[in-house]
């Protein structure tokens, strides 16, 4: 961008801003640009020409004090009409300063362009353009070039007669590490930095949700080419199974960890053979894939239900193998709380639990605890009312 401050009033030229030069972020880029008359020290107008990043498109308060002074012979105009914008955004690679004629009051003037507090930029230069003489002139960094010019009666001589163009060398972006392809919702990075320093913003904005094309553009300030990226997105795979089961209780089986489409990962809960259980597959961490679900069905046998017995409860398997599950079966039982408790023979309890039943016949499972070893145990059943019952059974 371009800030210019006047101060005099008296004067012939008018400056056309057309901003383009890159300059360092927050750093400020003087030109003074001095008008005499003749070859005397009449100073006729000054103008200092700040370039620096952060500036807008819009006129606002830093626009207000020039554009209330209108009988200045030295203003920001943006065309031969209209006051224009003091404060631009920066553009890259060139910056033109366009210098017109008017209100001429002699004919021989000079021009004192001073650099002396622009400093050098790699890959930056800065060229005086006389348009009417057809003649340019390379303006150094860090010092001050006079020129002496006439204006003629020809109409070509006054009007646009100067221009500062300021010219910076294109960089070469370095591509980019192409990114890996990513699941579906995965966090997509990408570098706001190349390896050769450029820095930029990309768009379009990041989308996680399908494959995309990237166009990496330099930020303000910086003369560089864009670079493109395509990122992946893949879309997840949903684990097939074939069915499990279903099985005894108290058989063993275990869930596959690979499913048939080929995807791994692991089951919760627990694998539990004493009672019909939906488990989750979840995939592992570099699978881009759904989770799934099975329902493994565990049947008991019909002979724990159709025993003829006078108590009511029967205890399936006796023996209990080294699971530690069990079954107690309820047939044609009272809806109530049953507390069960586990007697060693001496008649210590051990282990109790209490059990809602809902009436009629039915399994209910317990797991043993730990404590319990190898040896014969009585299990006492008590309903609401108070009333006991005993079963023997065996631990191997």
């Amino acid at each position: 961008m371009l800030i210019m401050y006047v101060f005099r009033k008296s004067g012939l030229l008018i400056f056309l801003l057309m901003c383009s030069c890159a300059a360092t972020m927050g750093q400020s880029n003087q030109i003074g640009i001095e008008l005499y008359k003749g070859t005397s020290t009449e100073l006729s107008d000054i103008v200092y020409c700040n370039m620096r990043s952060g500036g807008n498109a819009g006129i606002d308060n830093n626009d207000l004090p020039k554009l209330n002074q209108f009988n200045e012979n030295v203003a920001v105009v943006r065309n031969s009409s209209n006051f224009g914008i003091e404060t631009r955004p920066l553009v890259n690679c060139r910056d033109t300063v366009q210098l017109n004629i008017y209100r001429m009051t002699v004919s021989a003037y000079r021009l004192v362009i001073d650099m002396n507090a622009y400093p050098a930029a790699p890959g930056l230069t800065a060229e005086l353009q006389d348009i009417f003489l057809n003649r340019n002139r390379t303006l150094k960094f860090g010092d001050t070039t006079i020129i002496n010019f006439s204006v003629t009666s020809s109409a070509a001589s006054a009007g646009l007669r100067f221009r500062i163009v300021f010219t910076r060398n294109l960089v070469q972006t370095a591509p980019f590490t192409q990114l890996d392809p990513v699941c579906r919702g995965a966090a997509i990075n990408l570098p706001t930095t190349s390896t050769n320093g450029v820095k930029g913003t990309w768009s379009p904005a990041v989308n996680n949700t399908q494959t995309t094309s990237y166009t990496f553009n330099a930020s303000e300030g910086q003369c560089a080419t864009t670079q493109t990226m395509t990122v992946q997105v893949n879309q997840p795979v949903t684990p097939t199974f074939n069915e499990i089961g279903p099985f005894t209780s108290g058989s063993s089986f275990t869930l596959p960890t690979t499913s048939d489409n080929g995807i791994t990962g692991t089951w919760s809960p627990a694998v539990n053979n004493t009672e019909t259980t939906t488990y989750t597959f979840t995939p592992n961490a570099d699978e881009c894939a759904n989770t799934a679900q099975i329902t493994v069905v565990i049947n008991f046998p019909t002979s724990v239900l159709d025993w003829n017995a006078d108590k009511g409860f029967k205890i399936y398997p006796n023996p209990i193998s080294k699971s530690r599950s069990m079954q107690l079966a309820f047939q044609n039982r009272a809806a109530g709380m049953y507390r069960i408790s586990l007697m060693n023979v001496a008649g210590a309890r051990i282990q109790h639990a209490v059990v809602s039943h809902s009436g009629g016949s039915a399994v209910h499972s317990i797991i043993l605890d730990n404590r319990i070893v190898s040896g014969i145990y009585l299990m006492e059943i008590m309903n609401d009312k108070g009333e006991r019952e005993q079963l023997k059974m065996v631990v191997e």
